[in-house]
């Protein structure tokens, strides 16, 4: 093990055959016929020694200790063979990275459970970031997939696939993933029938908590029928960004038995309830453009057949609908319909 480039070959070595923490532990103990071990932040030390060697604890260790910037402690003692000086920051770098790949797969994980929880204490969000390989201050996303359990599950394998993913939680009514933040959608490609798909704003890691919130409210903005709902993309690719939510997802904390009982919303399933929903996205549509015409250009309707039903909506609300504020409280009131009789179950 002469030589710094002996370390670095012997590390960059292990993880190309993507060896695990406990593997490349083994291994170096075996290198420097010694003792060696790690004790990542927050969490328990492991510790390998040779098989080549018994230790000698009749007599005091010879000990030499790394730390490293995010809390990564490494050591080895009693070395039969001489070891570089960039032996033990070299290891830290290949554990971490190891810590990465066996953590990133798991369903709920310690770590990621960690930055999820609002109300985690500082300390352990620190240490779940390093156990992820996360700086603070990165930006991630979270995505969140919803719906029918085995389309639902292939889709999610299908995103950690074409994402970097850092880990993944299991929640009752739905998944969440912590990813990078250079997240698109468009590889890959929208969710099939019977899936929700929604993605988070930009947050920084230490925020990830935020971002899962952020990531769980668009999600009940989507609709199963991939037809017309609140808050729609000109193109809809079926997935919802919860970065175009703004103030909105507000509404997603209200209880829905207090949503129901407003007027507006009971008004709004009622002509749902009588002309379809056929209904619900013309008034969608007319409330998020500018026009009768705007909307009828949107639907592909004639614009005659929008302000019938723009028409039905006045009469059963008792107000006209031609100011921008009546279609602004228009909007707000589909949008609480939407979360009351549309939007799917994804609390924890």
């Amino acid at each position: 093990m002469a030589g710094i480039t002996d370390a670095v070959q012997f590390f960059d070595g292990l993880l190309a055959e993507a060896r695990s923490r406990e593997a490349i532990l083994a291994q170096a103990a075996v290198a420097i016929r010694g003792t060696v071990a790690v004790r990542f932040p927050g969490g328990d030390r492991i510790v390998r020694v040779s098989p080549a060697i018994k230790p000698h604890f009749s007599r005091p260790p010879t000990r030499v200790n790394y730390h490293a910037p995010d809390g990564l402690h490494v050591w080895h003692q009693d070395a039969h063979e001489e070891v570089p000086d960039d032996f033990l920051p070299r290891l830290a770098v290949a554990l971490r990275i190891a810590a990465h790949w066996d953590r990133a797969p798991n369903d709920g994980n310690h770590a990621i459970q960690t930055l999820f929880h609002a109300e985690a204490a500082p300390a352990p969000k620190t240490a779940a970031l390093a156990e992820l390989s996360l700086l603070p201050q990165q930006p991630v996303r979270v995505l969140a997939i919803a719906g029918s359990e085995k389309p639902a599950e292939r889709f999610v394998e299908q995103c950690t696939q074409s994402s970097e993913l850092y880990g993944r939680m299991t929640f009752p009514k739905h998944e969440a993933m912590l990813v990078s933040a250079a997240f698109t959608p468009e590889p890959v490609g929208p969710p099939p029938p019977g899936v929700l798909a929604a993605f988070s704003g930009v947050f920084p890691a230490e925020r990830a908590d935020r971002a899962l919130r952020n990531a769980q409210d668009a999600l009940r903005f989507t609709t199963l029928t991939r037809q017309r709902s609140p808050l729609h993309l000109a193109r809809d690719t079926g997935w919802r960004n919860g970065g175009e939510l703004h103030g909105i997802a507000a509404l997603t904390s209200l209880p829905r038995d207090r949503l129901r009982a407003l007027e507006d919303v009971q008004i709004l399933e009622q002509l749902r309830k009588a002309h379809g929903d056929r209904v619900l996205h013309v008034l969608e549509a007319f409330a998020t453009t500018t026009s009768v015409r705007g909307a009828g250009s949107e639907l592909y309707m004639h614009r005659n057949t929008v302000a019938h039903w723009v028409r039905k909506a006045e009469e059963a609300f008792g107000y006209s609908l031609s100011q921008p504020y009546a279609r602004a409280v228009l909007f707000v009131s589909l949008c609480m319909h939407h979360l009351v009789y549309r939007s799917p179950e994804v609390t924890p």
